[in-house]
């Protein structure tokens, strides 16, 4: 009986699992505050962007294309421009991002 339950809770939460795994983390989120909103926000909106309105949804086409521009321009260091990010802090967003991305990549 036990089994059976635990059976069925896994099915359960499960794919809930999968959908939270398709938007960035906080520690992203916590990123992108601390080094991309002050010249990203509604007001600034530099090279277009704004966080405060980009979607989380990795799942819609033009989220997920955004998200990508970013991990790609802090990977290759022309993101945030005024900052001289560590190799830690720039895996701070890399790392959860990418695999982020690559599952929403993945469930597409």
């Amino acid at each position: 009986m036990r089994l059976v339950l635990a059976s069925l809770s896994v099915l359960l939460f499960a794919p809930l699992a999968v959908l939270r795994a398709a938007e960035p983390p906080a520690s992203v989120r916590q990123f992108v505050e601390k080094h991309c909103v002050e010249c990203h926000d509604a007001d600034s909106k530099k090279g277009g962007l704004d966080f405060t309105t980009l979607s989380s949804d990795l799942l819609d086409a033009d989220a997920f294309v955004r998200w990508v521009r970013v991990h790609d321009r802090v990977r290759d260091g022309e993101m945030p421009p005024k900052s001289k990010l560590s190799a830690k802090d720039r895996e701070e967003l890399l790392r959860p991002l990418g695999d982020a991305l690559n599952v929403a990549e993945n469930q597409r």
